[in-house]
């Protein structure tokens, strides 16, 4: 439901860590392709405004990663 806006954070908040592991074959912090992806680092290049919903509905991915896309990224 929810989408990841900081891999590294959301490995350290929740409790499902195959996932992570399986797709990017290991931590996060520590692979230079995962770097590459990730929102947080390209906040300065939306153009767009955008919405933001967050629910804890979502047991995977943490609620946070919404609040941190919208206080990250305000213009």
């Amino acid at each position: 439901m929810m989408g990841i806006f900081d891999l590294r954070s959301m490995y350290g908040a929740t409790e499902e860590l195959w996932f992570p592991k399986w797709d990017y074959k290991g931590q996060p912090w520590k692979l230079r392709s995962v770097r590459e992806v990730f929102p947080l680092l390209f906040c300065e290049n939306f153009k767009t405004p955008c919405l933001v919903i967050s629910g804890e509905r979502d047991y995977r991915v943490p609620y946070t990663q919404s609040l941190q896309c919208s206080r990250r990224c305000k213009r």
